[in-house]
């Protein structure tokens, strides 16, 4: 088993910690949310995400309205707009979860807790 080029990750028959099939990239250590700040900008800025988040949120895709999230709060982590809009997605899948899963429900709890601290200290 040798070294895949450009990786440090040894390439061979095991399969990936969390390869489910769905990209080439899913074979490799580095995340999609290492290019998420540069997506950001390209696309304007964190700022013009936010359309799209809330219209996902509005229709119904709190998930969908996640990603977008995720990406704008990478590149500006302390965006009022973005932790607002974070704060409506995970109160909604919290209040989706209608405590059935205890394991999402405490996750979502917590995120819940730190976007309210972030909130404290966010940037308009």
């Amino acid at each position: 088993m040798g070294l895949f080029p450009g990786t440090c990750v040894p390439f061979g028959s095991n399969t990936p910690v969390g390869f489910r099939g769905e990209s080439t990239t899913e074979l490799y250590p580095i995340p999609a949310r290492s290019i998420w700040s540069e997506l950001a900008g390209l696309a304007g800025g964190p700022d013009t995400l936010m359309p799209a988040a809330q219209c996902h949120l509005a229709g119904g895709r709190p998930i969908q309205a996640l990603y977008f999230l995720e990406i704008a709060l990478e590149a500006s982590p302390s965006n009022r707009s973005a932790l607002e809009t974070q704060l409506q997605v995970l109160e909604c899948l919290a209040d989706a979860n209608g405590g059935l899963i205890f394991d999402e429900l405490g996750w979502l709890e917590n995120a819940i807790a730190e976007t309210k601290a972030e909130l404290k200290s966010a940037v308009a």
